[in-house]
């Protein structure tokens, strides 16, 4: 018997706000325990709710950049049930009247990923395991989440993967989260059912719950396929139920029964008045959105001749992708600037909130420049790579290192051929290896001749100048 996967998932994205959904508490990530919590975010008697304006102006940014409809009309509920790192005895979140609905997601293959709506809720507390005793931090509780929902569309391991990592390029992209699993800004729930195939009847869902890797999601799916095949062929009924992910044993182990919405008493929150959403704000906040992620992609490809997975690369990261455009509209050859952003650049910027952030010490008229000067052979790529990373490192302003070369202030051929001579005396292995033919080793020479000088040189020139050298060159011992 053959069986059909079904998946759908349910992902949850801390929002890019300075504080609370409720209150005015901090979401920075790392404080010492229970010192970014209040009154509010603990729910004690007394205290009120506001709302943050801003978590729902981007929750409806979220539902534009995955082209769902966005309702006139929203409010919180109130989803009830008990559990250690939920103080207030309830979640504040959306049933009824969801922010956004009826969206999707297109995949690299053209395979659509239904969006059943998108809603803002609170984050709850988180629990500390130590030795034998459950500790309780509170910082966590309030933050603002945004939960995608999908239909169950994906029916392999690939679709899903892809479907995570669209959704988290998408929301870095258009600026709603900064997507950091490790730091728990993104968690997933995910429903596992399979059917027999060419059969109208649903297979049982199972939920694999708190999945914070795009890893150990296709590890859990793929775990629970083969448990839930085991079961079916056995004659067996697999169970509804809630089970999670060991990542110690790699296995999925089981939580407590499923629930269903009645079990958590939905109903409106009494503390939060309802929100209109008018036709005027959702046309401001479209004026502010970047660019359609998939047409951008599409625009790279198809008209700057550019791979698709170097497209999506640079695409991870707004700011660089916007430079990119700004100095390819002053360029002939774009792929020579995805090159240097890509290459140089990048090696610079290492932590991906320096590649978020994209800032640099050098002018966009300079970088132009540089670019022109290697499409006029002027210089060669791997010269402008040199004279780029010392602008980089500050060593040397860029624009200064340009002009040098614009009005050819090149060392003089007596001074380059000695040059030459002792770096083939310095690196004897790479001479070797170049004399039993591994090419790389001259361009390795090549990039030493460019490390020492001191003055901007002429490639052609010493290309010509090593290889004779290269030629009569010996060793004296």
């Amino acid at each position: 018997m053959n069986y059909e996967l079904r998946v759908g998932i349910e992902a949850h994205f801390e929002i890019l706000t300075n504080s609370k959904l409720f209150c005015g508490c901090s979401t920075k990530f790392g404080a010492d325990a229970n010192t970014q919590c209040c009154p509010v975010c603990v729910g004690l008697p007394g205290t009120l709710p506001v709302m943050n304006k801003k978590a729902v102006e981007l929750t409806i940014k979220a539902g534009l950049a995955t082209h769902c409809s966005i309702g006139n009309f929203s409010n919180m509920d109130r989803k009830n049930y008990f559990y250690p790192d939920l103080a207030k005895g309830y979640q504040v979140t959306q049933y009824y009247k969801p922010i956004c609905k009826n969206g999707h997601v297109k995949l690299s293959g053209g395979k659509i990923v239904h969006i059943e709506r998108i809603h803002i809720e609170e984050d709850v507390g988180k629990l500390v395991y130590r030795g034998n005793d459950i500790l309780i931090d509170y910082n966590r509780s309030g933050i603002p989440l945004l939960e995608i929902v999908s239909a169950p569309d994906m029916t392999s391991v690939d679709e899903v993967r892809e479907y995570i990592e669209k959704l988290i390029d998408l929301m870095r992209y258009v600026g709603i989260s900064d997507c950091k699993m490790q730091e728990g800004s993104l968690r997933c729930d995910v429903n596992v059912s399979l059917k027999e195939q060419g059969s109208d009847i649903e297979g049982t869902r199972i939920e694999l719950k708190n999945l914070n890797s795009v890893k150990f999601i296709t590890k859990a799916i793929e775990f629970e396929v083969d448990r839930q095949i085991d079961i079916l062929k056995s004659g067996n009924k697999v169970k509804s139920e809630t089970r999670r992910y060991d990542e110690i044993t790699k296995k999925t182990e089981p939580m407590r029964t499923k629930e269903n919405a009645v079990d958590y008493r939905y109903f409106k929150e009494p503390d939060l008045a309802g929100f209109d959403i008018t036709a005027q704000e959702i046309d401001k906040i479209k004026k502010g959105m970047p660019r359609d992620l998939d047409d951008r992609m599409n625009h790279y490809v198809n008209d700057f001749d550019i791979s698709y997975m170097d497209a999506k690369n640079i695409l991870k990261y707004k700011n660089a992708a916007d430079y990119f455009d700004e100095i390819s509209t002053k360029v002939e050859n774009k792929k020579l600037v995805l090159n240097f952003i890509m290459g140089p650049i990048f090696s610079k910027l290492k932590t991906q909130e320096e590649k978020q952030a994209f800032n640099l010490n050098i002018k966009g008229e300079d970088f132009i420049n540089l670019c022109r000067m290697v499409e006029n052979k002027k210089i060669d790529f791997t010269l402008a790579k040199e004279i780029l990373n010392n602008a980089l490192d500050a060593k040397e302003n860029l624009g200064d290192l340009i002009f040098k070369y614009s009005n050819g202030d090149y060392i003089n051929d007596k001074d380059l051929a000695s040059l030459c001579k002792d770096v083939l005396s310095k690196n004897e292995n790479a001479v070797k290896d170049f004399q039993k033919g591994k090419k790389q080793s001259f361009q390795y020479l090549i990039g030493m001749v460019i490390k020492h000088a001191k003055l901007p040189l002429n490639i052609k020139k010493v290309e010509s100048i090593l290889k004779e050298q290269l030629r009569l060159f010996c060793f004296n011992k």
